[in-house]
């Protein structure tokens, strides 16, 4: 049997993913090897929805309630800075936070539940783009949530937590992510006559600080600048800068509030120093993300002691939120250990050790979900 159609372990399944990562909407050979084990388990493997997404059905041997699961597959462009055998193979891309787990986790879940005699049906979801491109939102426009589960759940490895323990939160759990750029256009010139210019400098930095100032001003809210880029000789004033960043947010209300803000400051600088200046929001919206409450508590009988109440949202963000806009369901952090480099990080490795303690956590969920939903009617 060739390599590719093998049974893997899932720390082997994962260490393959590791050393082979990639970016949003390319997860080729991700998909190619997800495909491949899944032709092990009795599941039907749908046509992919967008490209490089995959979706299975493990159908109970009678009709019943739905639930869902759901991974992302993609990676970061991140230069890996271990030294472990299995680092990636790929110059300046790296899993970074943690997809590859969460990949892992779910073939896991799948294969534990594939074992299970129950009512119903669970759609296993491995989703490409999470990082930068939202891509659930492409997919649940294509039908992946068609008929509509009655359940939903997603984890997401959490350095902050201790090993294994699971955080969770009612309501809002994370925030909204409006990517935006602003673009500044004056009139370049010699470095001898900066009276005969208008440099893009002195607006750039003035709304950076007018940036700031509103930042203070609005405590629910985030936003920073992680952009400012113009010129590139010491004696060359230049006609144009750069600024981009993100808002943060747990209302939509409050995110275009915030916005209309921004682009008055805009307009307001760009009259002062006679430029132009535009504001351009992302196309790639993060919705905030709103958990279920019943769905919590789900999680929160299984979990025990290891469940602890998350006190405050996170300010990062997550496009699962594409899919609870459509059914009840839940995304909460499984820990890996509190002293553990941040994600996004290229120091981090995630402890194979977590993979079964996560896949045995989502197939008592699932199973969990199904049972609840079923008493229920």
């Amino acid at each position: 049997m060739p390599e590719s159609e093998k049974i893997l372990s899932l720390v082997d399944f994962r260490h393959r993913l590791h050393r082979r990562p990639e970016i949003a909407g390319k997860e080729v050979e991700t998909q190619a090897l997800i495909r491949s084990q899944l032709a092990h388990l009795p599941v039907e493997v749908l046509p992919p929805y967008i490209g490089t997404d995959t979706v299975a059905v493990l159908r109970g041997k009678h009709a019943g309630p739905a639930v869902a699961l759901r991974a992302d597959i993609d990676a970061l462009p991140v230069e890996e800075e271990t030294s472990v055998a299995w680092k990636s193979e790929i110059p300046g891309m790296m899993h970074a936070c943690g997809h590859d787990v969460h990949t892992a986790i779910l073939l896991g879940a799948a294969r534990l539940l594939a074992r299970e005699d129950f009512a119903g049906s669970i759609r296993f979801i491995w989703q490409p783009g999470e990082e930068k491109k939202a891509m659930a939102k492409a997919l649940v426009s294509a039908g992946v949530l068609a008929p509509a589960p009655d359940w939903i759940f997603a984890l997401h490895v959490a350095p902050r937590l201790p090993f294994g323990q699971i955080a969770c939160r009612p309501g809002a759990a994370a925030a909204s992510s409006l990517h935006f750029a602003i673009e500044i256009k004056g009139q370049g010139g010699h470095g001898s006559m900066p009276d005969r210019a208008r440099s893009p400098i002195l607006p750039g930095a003035e709304i950076a600080q007018k940036l700031e100032i509103l930042r203070q001003q609005e405590p629910e809210a985030m936003f920073s600048l992680g952009v400012f880029q113009s010129g590139n000789l010491d004696n060359v004033i230049p006609e144009t800068a750069h600024l981009g960043g993100t808002l943060r947010t747990f209302t939509t209300h409050d995110c275009e509030r915030i916005q209309k803000k921004i682009i008055a400051i805009c307009t307001t600088v760009g009259a002062k120093y006679q430029v132009n200046v535009q504001f351009t929001p992302s196309a790639d919206f993060y919705p905030p993300v709103i958990n279920d409450r019943q769905a919590v508590e789900l999680l929160r009988s299984i979990a025990g002691n290891d469940y602890l109440d998350a006190p405050i949202p996170s300010m990062s963000s997550e496009d699962f939120a594409y899919y609870l806009q459509h059914c009840r369901g839940a995304i909460f952090a499984l820990g890996i250990g509190r002293h553990l480099p941040p994600l996004h990080n290229g120091t981090l490795l995630v402890p194979d050790e977590i993979i079964d303690r996560g896949s045995n956590l989502l197939r008592r969920l699932a199973l969990t979900a199904l049972r609840h939903h079923a008493s229920a009617r």
